[in-house]
């Protein structure tokens, strides 16, 4: 088997930040508070794969917060195979699979996942963070009775 060098692929320093701005997405959907979302994103951010698009940080901050709003909800994202690759116009690109457990109600709930999701994202830098330029999700397995629930 021949590995290749690909030209396109990043330094540690560049992933690291990403995973870091990646794993605070999940932090605030799953612990934190949702309003800070669109802090994540850059302006003209998008969220697509939740029904309408979301574009820009007003759109967003509308869902965030809606989703604020659901107080007996309990979420975990758990992100695996992550993929980056960079582009010429200095973005840096994105796949990675994520499993979501949520319940949503009093106490605990099952530990299946509800939904597997493919994540196509794209970053940019802004200053001295990495920032959300789209992030489109993709649902690949459902659980259609919780799906229906939502």
């Amino acid at each position: 088997m021949t590995v290749t060098n690909e030209p396109n692929r990043v330094t540690a320093e560049v992933r690291a930040g990403i995973e870091e701005l990646v794993a605070e997405h999940a932090w605030v959907l799953d612990h934190g508070d949702p309003r800070l979302l669109p802090e994540l994103y850059t302006d003209e951010g998008q969220l697509l794969g939740l029904g309408d698009p979301l574009v820009g940080r007003a759109a967003l901050q509308r869902w965030a917060d809606r989703r604020a709003t659901l107080t007996e909800r309990t979420s975990r994202h758990v992100h695996t195979n992550l993929r980056l690759r960079s582009g010429e116009d200095g973005t840096v690109g994105r796949t990675l699979m994520t499993l979501l457990y949520r319940h949503d109600g009093e106490g605990t709930g099952p530990s299946w996942p509800m939904l597997v999701l493919d994540y196509t994202d794209v970053y940019a830098r802004e200053g001295d963070r990495w920032l959300f330029a789209s992030r489109s999700i993709e649902r690949v397995f459902t659980d259609p009775d919780r799906e229906a629930a939502r």
